[in-house]
C-alpha cells in the first residue's frame, strides 16, 4: 500500500496519537525501534468466497473459517521490521515458519 507523501511531517511521536492517522504515523516512525509499538502489529485474513468452498472442504474447517474470517490476529513474535537507510520505506517480514503448529497446519491445508 502506498501512503501519501509527508504523512509523518509535523508529528514527532512524543505524545499519544489522536485518531487513526496519528496512530499510523506512530507505527511507521517507531515500529522498528520500539517493541511496545512493534508488538501491536496485527494481520487480518479475509476470505471473500467462503460459499464457494462449501463441499470442497470439511464442514468443521468451513465453520472455523467463518468464525475467524476478517478477525485481527497479533503477529508477534513472527514479524521483523526493515527500514531503508534513507528512511524511504518500512518493510514487514512475516515468518510463517514461526507460527504455532495449528496455524501452520491450517494455512497448509488451504494451500
Amino acid at each position: 500500500m502506498r501512503l501519501p507523501p509527508g504523512l509523518g511531517r509535523g508529528w514527532d511521536g512524543s505524545e499519544e496519537p489522536r485518531g487513526g492517522a496519528e496512530l499510523l504515523k506512530r507505527f511507521l516512525l517507531r515500529a522498528d525501534v520500539d517493541a511496545r509499538v512493534a508488538d501491536c502489529l496485527k494481520e487480518i485474513g479475509l476470505i471473500l468466497n467462503l460459499d464457494a468452498l462449501e463441499g470442497r472442504m470439511p464442514a468443521a474447517m468451513i465453520a472455523v473459517l467463518r468464525r475467524f474470517n476478517g478477525k485481527p490476529v497479533l503477529t508477534r513474535p513472527q514479524h521483523r521490521f526493515h527500514r531503508d537507510p534513507a528512511n524511504r520505506y518500512l518493510a514487514v517480514d512475516l515468518d510463517l515458519h514461526r507460527y504455532q503448529l495449528v496455524t501452520r497446519g491450517t494455512l497448509a491445508s488451504f494451500i
